[in-house]
């Protein structure tokens, strides 16, 4: 995410050793190369955290995932807690109320994906669905996915084999990393030609609330998968948190 990428920037500049986890290759190269900044490849259950926590005697443990990231989070805050490893969770920053002023009109709110893929199906014309690979495959329940259906997804090879899988593929599939600028996301719905737009509510840094001003300026609708709400700390209070827990093992040393 980011919020990760900025804090592991945040660990690089100041000097304190950190370990970065990521899923993919193509996420570690968005990483600084710095002394002291260790990757970590590869997605952890439970008890595969415990273990990397414990043998890498880690006293601080930020959760940066992102904020739909539910059952990541699960893992890591009870694998801190099982091995007494402090845990921050840092929050994104929600949409502001230019966003909400775009909310007034052509806005369908949906709970989950499913939800969201159910209503698309009661409606017709193309849909640009930016909500990332992972949630990709619900959308097949859709008669004419492969034809309706234009996913923008990270510029990842594993990301582009599996929407390839599931038949999404050729020019229904848009490799690119965001966020995106409005006038970027005209372009892409002036392109393709969609009806409609699908975002999650992602906030700030995952460019939500130029997904909707585009989409109000195309005359398109947008379906909006819910956010839960949470509590935790900003970016830069999360600095603060790092830069205190890096002091205080100076001191103990």
């Amino acid at each position: 995410t980011q919020e990760g990428r900025i804090l592991a920037e945040f660990c690089a500049a100041r000097g304190i050793p950190a370990w970065v986890s990521v899923v993919s290759e193509y996420g570690r190269s968005l990483l600084p190369d710095a002394p002291g900044i260790f990757v970590r490849r590869g997605a952890m259950e439970q008890d595969e955290m415990q273990v990397f926590l414990r043998e890498n005697g880690i006293r601080l443990c930020v959760d940066a995932t992102h904020p739909y990231a539910k059952k990541a989070s699960e893992n890591i805050f009870h694998a801190c807690e099982t091995e007494g490893v402090r845990y921050l969770r840092c929050t994104r920053e929600e949409a502001g109320r230019a966003a909400g002023r775009v909310f007034s009109g052509g806005v369908h709110m949906a709970a989950d994906v499913k939800e969201a893929a159910a209503f698309l199906e009661t409606v017709k014309g193309g849909v640009l669905v930016t909500t990332g690979s992972r949630e990709l495959a619900a959308f097949t329940v859709m008669k004419d996915y492969r034809e309706r259906i234009f996913a923008r997804v990270l510029p990842d090879s594993g990301v582009i084999r599996e929407c390839e899988a599931i038949g999404v593929r050729g020019k229904h599939l848009i490799a690119m990393q965001g966020p995106f600028s409005q006038d970027m996301n005209e372009a892409m719905i002036r392109q393709t030609g969609v009806s409609w737009l699908v975002t999650k509510e992602s906030g700030r840094a995952g460019g939500f609330e130029e997904k909707l001003a585009a989409a109000a300026a195309c005359g398109i609708g947008t379906v909006v998968i819910k956010r839960s709400r949470e509590t935790g700390l900003s970016v830069e209070a999360a600095r603060r948190e790092i830069l205190a827990c890096a002091q205080e093992g100076e001191e103990a040393e």
